[in-house]
């Protein structure tokens, strides 16, 4: 079992000498990861979804590409069979490069007979190597299954547009240099939830 309330007073010893960074953490408070409330495949669908575009357009997309499937039978594969599925997704916002990566991905991993737990027991470094491997899927894609999907503690999502916009602003206001991955190692993930938690809040 995680023990926030250690990760939280360990963010705020971590942070002593950084007054601003500190004052975000201890604003948040304690956070937690969440357990993933879709499948797998599902979650990947979302995730390229999600790529390159805002978090209210996304949020948009994906709650109408989740009214079709479930009137679809909420069968993902099914729904990526027909070509008419792809007309109707495509006019919801999913572009059809998009819808074109998650399919093959579905059809590689059925193919290869790889599963969710293959790539959860994978080592973070092996994971984002071999997923890598599917078109659509570079390492911010990897990074968002491995902190909300998989939980991983530390992992520090530097292709991120919001986490490298706070990095920069965190750094400007503290006037230094901070090595964010390896002064916050083990638990970059949940300095990243901060950030997100203040990015979302300003």
């Amino acid at each position: 079992m995680i023990d926030y309330k250690y990760i939280h007073k360990f963010l705020l010893n971590k942070t002593k000498k950084y007054e601003f960074l500190n004052k975000i953490i201890l604003n948040n408070g304690i956070i937690k990861l969440a357990k993933p409330d879709k499948e797998f495949l599902l979650y990947i669908f979302w995730v390229i979804i999600s790529q390159q575009i805002s978090n209210k357009a996304s949020e948009k997309i994906w709650s109408n590409v989740i009214k079709l499937i479930k009137k679809k039978g909420d069968d993902l594969h099914y729904l990526l069979s027909d070509p008419k599925n792809f007309k109707q997704l495509n006019q919801l916002g999913v572009s059809e490069k998009k819808l074109e990566y998650i399919s093959g991905i579905i059809t590689k991993m059925t193919k290869e007979d790889k599963k969710e737990e293959y790539y959860r027991n994978l080592e973070s470094k092996d994971f984002r190597e071999e997923f890598q491997y599917f078109r659509g899927i570079g390492e911010w894609s990897c990074n968002m299954i491995e902190i909300f999907y998989f939980n991983r503690l530390d992992i520090w999502p530097k292709g991120d547009l919001i986490i490298n916009q706070l990095s920069q602003s965190v750094q400007i206001n503290e006037n230094k240099m901070i090595n964010f991955t390896q002064e916050f190692k083990p638990f970059q993930s949940i300095l990243a939830l901060h950030f997100w938690k203040f990015s979302d809040s300003n």
